[in-house]
């Protein structure tokens, strides 16, 4: 199986639910979150006992993957497809089966119908000439980029290969993404201003003479008012 990311984080009942997506747009939830969903006493344990029944069918919706889980350990987890949640929901006799399939079928088919709009999107034109403008766009920024690590190096920094990390998160962070092959022209567009920001903040402040840290600040400052715009969350939305 290739990466996986978390796609969404689904509410039901008093549960958050994490739903994970493959890079070809096939959408998994983990044996654990369904049983807890469907309110067994033993989530795992049952889920096992109706695949173990019906284990012909299952096997074809199921994977094992190592995921890292909330304690920060690599753990052995069983992955179900969309079409195995349903398979589940179907043999299941407790009382939210029914709520449950409910509410996991628009989160799961809407994650697989998104996937194929941007697959269409990427494509076309815009986002391939929004693609290219953005890489340039980083380009010049990790020039400057490199300027600063130096400069903050020259003033005692132990870390500063990091700003290279953390100042690329913060503007991914700004325009809404995770991955910049798999997003739209929008967010491209977010994600160019972003890096701009970032490109002006940090020449301004080595100019100034500015302490790296102030000059840091600024630029996170600086981004995150850009992110915190009503336009820009409707758009990145």
């Amino acid at each position: 199986m290739n990466e996986l990311t978390i796609a969404k984080k689904v509410s039901f009942g008093a549960l958050t639910i994490d739903c994970y997506m493959d890079r070809d747009g096939d959408a998994y939830v983990t044996r654990e979150a369904i049983g807890r969903a469907l309110e067994y006493p033993h989530p795992r344990q049952s889920i096992d006992a109706i695949h173990r029944r019906h284990k012909k069918r299952l096997d074809r919706f199921s994977t094992v993957v190592i995921l890292t889980t909330v304690d920060g350990k690599n753990r052995e987890v069983v992955l179900y497809s969309s079409r195995g949640v349903y398979e589940i929901c179907r043999h299941s006799n407790q009382p939210k089966a029914d709520a449950f399939y409910d509410a996991i079928y628009e989160v799961l088919e809407g994650l697989r119908l998104g996937w194929l709009e941007l697959k269409v999107h990427k494509s076309t034109p815009l986002w391939q000439e929004a693609r290219a403008a953005s890489i340039e766009t980083r380009k010049a920024e990790g020039d400057i980029i490199q300027r600063f690590v130096e400069y903050a190096k020259a003033q005692g920094s132990g870390h500063a290969e990091r700003y290279f990390t953390s100042l690329s998160t913060l503007a991914n962070k700004a325009a809404g993404l995770n991955d910049r092959n798999e997003t739209w022209a929008g967010n491209l567009a977010v994600l160019q201003l972003a890096e701009r920001i970032i490109s002006a903040a940090l020449s301004e402040g080595m100019a100034e003479g500015l302490h790296y840290k102030a000059i840091y600040r600024n630029c996170a400052e600086r981004v995150n008012n850009l992110a915190a715009l009503p336009s820009i969350k409707e758009g990145t939305a």
